[in-house]
């Protein structure tokens, strides 16, 4: 199993002690991520899973767990992955998995506030299969959240638009949102068949 963290915010790794993989004697947990706050991976995990938060290290897991720094470009397997800076407090890395003809770009706790960092990640997403994007706040909510390192379906069309994207899913929901909100939100789309709001249970076949 391979991980890619996008950053190491809380509400983004508190899953990590319960994942049950680690439980598995002969699993292999390969992890990757940018340093944050100046600490490597393995560092910033160990600051979550031990005590007196949690009564055991990731090294005594079961499984054998390996840490690696995020490169520009590297390989897992047969997937290529490319990377690029995003736009939220702390920082945050943007994936994009090449797999053979297809392409996934990952987008999330990404802010669009920075022309330039938009103009990136448009040339970043070019012609991808799928483009998983950020759309936790509606229009007037990001009015009152601006600099929160989040953004809105609206723009996020934008973006698929201009990079020409065949599928946008949209992920990141705000927590307090409700499967009827998030149902209307999807209705209201201006492109239903291309545009759709993330779902437990979702598969999409490229």
């Amino acid at each position: 199993i391979s991980i890619l963290f996008s950053h190491l915010h809380i509400d983004h790794v508190l899953g990590l002690p319960f994942f049950s993989a680690l439980t598995e004697k002969d699993r292999s947990v390969d992890m990757y991520s940018e340093k944050s706050s100046g600490l490597d991976l393995k560092s910033a995990i160990d600051h979550l899973i031990a005590p007196p938060f949690w009564p055991v290290k990731i090294e005594q897991y079961p499984a054998n767990v390996r840490f690696h720094d995020v490169q520009k470009k590297f390989s897992i397997g047969e997937v290529e992955i490319e990377t690029m800076s995003g736009n939220h407090p702390g920082g945050t890395t943007i994936y994009r998995l090449n797999y053979k003809s297809k392409s996934i770009v990952y987008v999330t706790d990404f802010e669009h506030s920075s022309e330039e960092k938009c103009e990136e990640l448009i040339r970043f997403s070019a012609d991808c299969d799928l483009l998983t994007y950020d759309a936790q706040y509606t229009d007037d909510e990001y009015n009152l959240f601006r600099g929160f390192g989040h953004s809105t379906a609206k723009f996020g069309l934008d973006i698929a638009e201009k990079c020409r994207a065949k599928k946008i899913l949209f992920v990141h929901h705000a927590p307090n949102r409700t499967d009827d909100e998030l149902a209307k939100m999807e209705s209201e789309l201006s492109n239903r068949e291309n545009a759709l709001f993330a779902k437990i249970g979702d598969v999409f076949e490229l």
